[in-house]
């Protein structure tokens, strides 16, 4: 029972960790402006350790003997989108 506890939360994790990811992934391609680049990069840098943490989390399920989730059994739960409407703008 304990490891059932244990497992679900750390799909729950991986979950949110692949959700984390897919945002920066959006972000990362969506800004403009003089200093979009650089705050691409970095977000580039965050999708990578974002998608360690899943992979561990991962590992980790599996140990345990269950499943990682696929993309059909993600929970979502965000209530809303992390990137904006329009298309921000990095000033300098």
């Amino acid at each position: 029972m304990k490891n059932k506890i244990i497992v679900t939360l750390l799909q729950a994790a991986y979950a949110a960790e692949l959700e984390t990811v897919a945002n920066y992934l959006a972000n990362s391609v969506w800004l403009d402006g003089l200093r979009a680049e650089e705050v691409k990069e970095s977000l580039d840098e965050d999708v990578a350790e974002e998608l360690g943490h899943a992979k561990r989390l991962a590992r980790r399920i599996k140990q345990l003997g269950a499943h990682p989730p696929g993309s059909l059994d993600l929970k979502r739960t965000r209530k809303r989108s992390n990137h904006p409407k329009t298309r921000p703008t990095c000033a300098a």
